[in-house]
């Protein structure tokens, strides 16, 4: 999250005071625009996007209860969209044991 807010404002310094709907509005396009996603389609699905601006709205709720964010949250109606149902898959036993053993050496490991 940080760090596409970061590209999305140009690496410039953030105020809370800059996040307004139209800040919001401009951010979602953004997401949609530049998360990479493995997808066939190259688009990141709409529950990704979702998510983020999820805990853009809990960091904004938190901010405003810390008394750092004053006004009103700037998510109006249909700010966030709706997340489309998806199957969920379980992992099976092997997945799950090769997970609990990977190391920061394994091939696939990619740097923080």
């Amino acid at each position: 999250m940080m760090l596409h807010l970061l590209a999305f404002s140009k690496n410039k310094k953030l105020k809370l005071s800059d996040i307004d709907s139209q800040f919001v509005l401009n951010f979602r396009s953004y997401l949609y625009k530049n998360i990479t996603t493995s997808r066939v389609s190259g688009k990141p699905s709409v529950n990704t996007v979702v998510n983020y601006l999820k805990v853009l709205k809990a960091l904004l709720n938190k901010a405003k209860d810390m008394e750092y964010y004053f006004g009103d949250l700037p998510f109006g109606l249909n700010t966030i969209p709706n997340q489309t149902p998806t199957d969920k898959k379980s992992l099976k036993l092997e997945e799950m044991w090769k997970l609990d053993n990977l190391t920061p050496a394994h091939p696939e490991m990619r740097p923080l």
